[in-house]
């Protein structure tokens, strides 16, 4: 699947990235100091249950119901006295809108943060890769533009003529500053391929499509707020898999020293291949004490 951006005078060519008690945790620059996750803290009681969320399957469900009533367990890489193991139970953290926006409003809402809304955390995670990317090297510069060129398609010809492809790091962060609101600089055309070529386009007249959340994104946001960001995702029976292995942590890392806890994000998985998993919803993260290590639903 193709993208345009278009503004009144030009085009830009491109192709899309396809809690009980919580505990003092002795993080940030200084170890002495506490992070304090009340404000994230709601009882078992309050969250919803994971048979309140549709779209799901049996064995999906009794594998995540699992994740909120034994918890996940979780530890800094450092493993030392000063960086405690948490386990976090994993509730549902509700709908949120298809609009191209979720990861970022997914996130707002898993990481709490009330100062920010989608818009803004977009921004951030825009402005920490276009800062890293000047940073690096010649040589990572040229793998993250190879990232970013491995994940695109070519747009028409036609296209090309007026558009800029996405093949490179400055391209990606015009791109994905595109919020679908009216005060973006470009809209997104989308361009339907099949295996024999162009389908259809979508002209987005309303100007309303923005950009969906990529890896490198993701990668952006942990880095931006020196925190882990877990990526649940759960399959059904077509994904041909037990039941036991039906549930997925994808870890994204920041670039930079790990200062707080980790935050969750859910993607419901209809198969292998992916399928329906492009939208992300909130987890809430209820911090626990650890109590015994065998007894959680997975360690991470």
């Amino acid at each position: 699947m193709g993208k345009l951006l278009c503004d009144s005078t030009a085009a830009v060519a491109e192709t899309t990235f396809q809690t009980p008690t919580s505990p003092a945790v002795h993080w940030r620059d200084d170890p002495k100091a506490t992070v304090d996750l009340s404000e994230q803290t709601l009882t078992i009681a309050a969250q919803p249950t994971w048979e309140d969320v549709i779209g799901l399957e049996d064995q999906q469900r009794r594998h995540l119901q699992r994740l909120q009533t034994k918890g996940v367990l979780w530890k800094h890489p450092k493993n030392d006295d000063s960086y405690p193991a948490v386990v976090f139970r994993l509730s549902h953290g509700g709908d949120v809108s298809a609009d191209g926006n979720c990861l970022f409003t997914a996130s707002q809402r898993a990481m709490a943060a009330r100062e920010l809304d989608a818009r803004k955390l977009r921004s951030r995670t825009v402005r920490r890769f276009v800062e890293d990317f000047g940073s690096v090297s010649v040589e990572e510069r040229e793998v993250i533009n190879g990232a970013i060129k491995h994940i695109e398609m070519a747009a028409e010809s036609i296209y090309k003529e007026r558009c800029i492809a996405v093949n490179d790091g400055p391209s990606w962060a015009k791109y994905m500053l595109i919020s679908g609101s009216p005060d973006d600089e470009d809209d997104i055309i989308t361009l339907q391929y099949t295996e024999e070529g162009l389908l259809s386009v979508d002209e987005n007249r309303e100007g309303h499509a923005a950009a969906f959340g990529d890896d490198i994104a993701i990668e952006c946001l942990a880095t931006e707020f020196k925190r882990e960001i877990y990526v649940v995702q759960a399959h059904g029976s077509d994904a041909m898999v037990d039941e036991e292995n039906c549930v997925f942590f994808l870890p994204h890392r920041p670039r930079t020293e790990i200062c707080e806890p980790p935050f969750f994000l859910f993607m419901k998985g209809t198969g292998w291949c992916g399928a329906g998993a492009d939208h992300y919803e909130p987890l809430i993260a209820q911090p626990s004490s650890l109590v015994s290590q065998e007894k959680v639903a997975f360690v991470l």
